[in-house]
């Protein structure tokens, strides 16, 4: 009779056959109990800092201003910026001692009045305790979230120009440094900018799409917030600004999630083109993302920041440029036949002048009357002040000696304009702030060589004053700003010593295009300035060379 075995329990026969011996189900729930608790206990990821800066050159440091890349200045801009800040995170559950962090940002022109930017950011050195929230408690160096974007100008209205953009930030930040929200973020903001005398005044609103975060008390979300800056241009190199900028989560209205940061800071600008900023800053309250202490420093290649003395030509220009040179080529090598032709022209309009007199009855005074006025007129067009075979009338510098390629002036001087019969010659653009009517530094020689002109003719008696747009925007608004652009040309030659009888100005819009408005180099052509001679003396007498002889 066989003895019987006892019972084997089933996870204990299992074993027996090789499969391994099965946790009890107490120990199973025991296990994934532990393993939810220790993901639960992972820090969220979360972008813990106000600050970012500015897409483009044309704000401050902080502040975005309403102006993307315009026509008249190089397609890209660049800049690298250095954020170091002391205790920029001082949560109970989170804290950032320190954090010193890096970003290369690009801005370029995709058309008029729109431009694509992109940031990307970096931190260098970061001093982080995520402990009570099962995170780390130091950070390597490495990426943080990417923005890239577009802005544009949206017009302007009651003296301010306005703008805006669209910023994705990518999901591209290193894990549990609170510098990046581990997911996609959509940023909306508008931009108004006005500048009053040397005041330059920002503002701008947005608003971020952010997933919902907990870092501790602090409920992280949908933000938004405000920033504002004032710049005061003392010189054209030297530019201090002030930034203020706040905002709060939607999700919880509470001191935690509410940063505020003053920040103040100067521009300085070299070589026309490249901007270098430095400011310092500090919290208003103790919401995280703000430091006690921030210092930025950045390099910015910038010609619109920094309003270069000359930007670099547009291949439109180029062609202008070519086009004069080799009309002056043709000029020296007719030797003397655009002198001929202005001679002619003076005793062609004292025959006229004479013919008058005749039919009027009085002939022989008639005949005299020609005779004095041609040889007056003859001498007029012939004099040559300074003995360098460049008569006076078309003689930049006529009690200078030059050269005929340089508009008789001394070459030490390139000559940007040129006196004609008819008119004042412009080789340069005049440039204007974008949508104002206040001229940049860019085009002060320009208009400094306009004056020196008219001072040195005083036989130019009346001069008229042109500005000219492009067809987009509203016909008024585009009306009024070419009057406004010309009358500022006309107050500065007036500030230079011009007299101010012999000027007036008017706005003319987009009535005479020069060129078609369907591409950017035409717009570009068409936004322009033109000083036409209206009346002059010659001889004794007073002519309208634009006049078409009867």
């Amino acid at each position: 009779m066989r003895k019987r075995l006892p019972d084997v329990p089933r996870h204990r026969r299992s074993a027996r056959r090789g499969q391994g011996p099965l946790l009890p189900p107490t120990c199973a729930s025991f296990v994934v109990a532990m393993l939810a608790l220790r993901a639960a206990a992972q820090a969220p990821e979360a972008n813990a800092s106000l600050f970012r800066p500015a897409a483009g050159g044309d704000g401050t440091v902080g502040v975005e201003g309403a102006a993307p890349l315009a026509d008249d200045v190089p397609a890209i801009e660049l800049r690298v910026l250095l954020d170091a800040a002391q205790d920029p995170v001082r949560l109970p559950a989170a804290r950032v001692t320190r954090r010193i962090g890096a970003w290369v940002s690009f801005e370029g022109r995709l058309d008029h009045g729109l431009s694509v930017f992109a940031q990307v950011p970096v931190t260098l050195d970061e001093a982080i305790d995520l402990s009570r929230l099962g995170g780390p408690t130091s950070a390597d160096a490495g990426a943080s979230d990417v923005r890239v974007g577009l802005r544009t100008a949206l017009g302007r209205a009651s003296d301010f120009d306005f703008g805006g953009h669209l910023a994705i930030s990518l999901a591209t930040s290193q894990p549990q440094a609170l510098t990046g929200d581990g997911r996609v973020g959509v940023e909306f903001l508008g931009a108004a900018s006005r500048r009053i005398d040397r005041f330059y005044l920002l503002g701008n609103l947005f608003l971020r799409f952010r997933p919902p975060r907990d870092l501790g008390e602090a409920r992280i979300g949908n933000e938004i917030g405000l920033r504002a800056a004032a710049r005061y241009e003392a010189t054209d190199a030297v530019k201090p600004f002030a930034e203020l900028e706040g905002s709060t989560s939607l999700r919880s209205l509470s001191s935690s999630t509410a940063p505020l940061e003053v920040r103040a800071g100067i521009r300085f600008c070299f070589f026309g083109w490249l901007a270098a900023d430095a400011a310092v800053g500090t919290r208003l309250d103790d919401a995280a993302g703000v430091p006690t202490v921030r210092g930025l420093a950045s390099l910015l290649y910038s010609p619109s920041a920094c309003k270069a003395a000359k930007a670099p030509p547009t291949p439109e220009e180029a062609v202008l440029a070519e086009v004069a040179v080799a009309r002056e080529r043709a000029r020296r090598e007719a030797g003397g036949r655009e002198i001929a032709d202005l001679l002619a022209q003076a005793e062609s309009a004292a025959e006229r002048h004479a013919l008058g007199a005749i039919v009027g009855g009085t002939t022989a005074s008639a005949e005299q009357m020609a005779s004095g006025r041609a040889g007056g007129l003859r001498e007029d067009e012939e004099h040559d002040s300074d003995g360098d075979g460049i008569p006076d009338v078309l003689d930049n510098c006529p009690f200078e000696k030059g050269t005929l390629l340089n508009h008789g002036c001394p070459a030490t001087e390139k000559q940007m304009v040129a006196v004609r019969d008819d008119r004042i010659e412009l080789f340069q653009k005049m440039y204007f702030s974008t949508g104002t009517a206040a001229i940049t530094p860019a085009s002060r020689k320009l208009i400094d060589q306009i004056a020196e002109v008219l001072k040195t003719h005083p036989k130019i008696l009346k001069v008229q004053i042109d500005g000219h747009t492009d067809s987009r925007g509203n016909a008024a608004f585009n009306g009024r700003l070419s009057r406004l652009r010309a009358e500022a040309v006309l107050r500065a030659l007036v500030a230079r010593g011009v007299d101010g009888s012999r000027l007036s100005a008017r706005g003319l819009g987009a009535s005479q295009p020069i060129a078609p408005n369907n591409t950017a180099a035409g717009r570009d052509l068409n936004r322009r300035v033109e000083v036409t001679v209206v009346e002059r003396r010659a001889g004794d007498a007073s002519i309208n060379p634009n006049e078409t002889p009867k």
